[in-house]
């Protein structure tokens, strides 16, 4: 639970952004479901991807309301939210689960895109083959959340790097946990996976979009005025969708290490993105 005013301010806007989450992304989830006209019904499988990792990733940054601080080769977590009634293995697990709906989404977002572009082509495939190739491209993240669960190194440890870099810090009035070394394969392959396919994969979705907007202009003349505006509203959403401030926080995080407002913001602005119903 909170204990100085930035952790009053962390738990405010975790408690809010968060809530609003997952209160938009369930009524979001409750239409696609419900509500998705039958020509689109195969893309309504890609959005409701999209509309459960933000959901899932919103209920667990609100159990979990992270703070991360780097120790020298170390990285600590302190945790704010209700996970801390059930100890801090239980929030280290939780945050594990919330960052890999963040990887998750990343990949369906590059889905859609393709998808956008492989209809004014082709045939748009089943809703049964879409569900296998969304449950495929999960199986990455699901192995680095394992793989992330098993870093968790022992609470001494944190403890100990955290009055050895950070001794300022109550440390009896906060739940911690950490990674004993950012370099471990474990943790490493959780950082790599989250942040080197971003930039690449960034580029692609524009390099399809760009495909997707000429083919409307050009090729794809016999397309009705209105279905081009469907397709092109469709690239908007998904656009709009792509502006993740996870990865911007994630290289704020580096740059400037022991300010709690900081600290605070890169962490808690991480999850802004989950919060806007795609």
């Amino acid at each position: 639970m909170p204990q100085d005013y930035s952790d009053h301010l962390a738990f405010w806007f975790h408690t809010v952004t968060n809530v609003f989450g997952i209160f938009f992304n369930s009524l979001l989830t409750y239409l696609i479901i419900t509500n998705t006209p039958k020509p689109l019904k195969p893309y309504g499988v890609l959005l409701l991807n999209v509309s459960l990792s933000d959901l899932l990733a919103c209920m667990f940054a609100y159990m979990s309301m992270t703070r991360i601080i780097t120790t020298g080769e170390a990285v600590c977590f302190f945790y704010h939210g209700p996970c801390t009634w059930f100890g801090g293995s239980f929030c280290f697990y939780c945050y594990a689960f919330m960052l890999h709906w963040f990887a998750h989404n990343l990949f369906i977002l590059f889905m859609s895109f393709i998808y956008r572009y492989y209809v004014l082509k082709y045939p748009a495939p089943s809703r049964t083959t879409l569900w296998i190739i969304c449950i495929l491209v999960y199986l990455p993240s699901f192995s680095q959340f394992s793989s992330f669960c098993f870093s968790l190194g022992p609470e001494s440890k944190a403890r100990e790097n955290l009055r050895k870099y950070h001794p300022q810090y109550d440390l009896d009035a906060y739940v911690i946990t950490g990674n004993e070394k950012l370099l471990e394969p474990l943790t490493l392959y959780t950082t790599l996976y989250m942040c080197a396919p971003v930039a690449p994969m960034y580029l692609m979705m524009l390099y399809c979009r760009h495909k997707v907007y000429t083919s409307l202009n050009t090729v794809q003349s016999h397309l009705s005025e209105n279905t081009k505006k469907t397709h092109r509203q469709l690239m908007k959403l998904v656009l709009i969708r792509c502006f993740h401030l996870d990865r911007v926080s994630s290289l704020m995080r580096r740059r400037v290490r022991d300010k709690p407002s900081v600290t605070y913001f890169t962490d808690n602005g991480s999850h802004l993105s989950e919060t806007i119903p795609a």
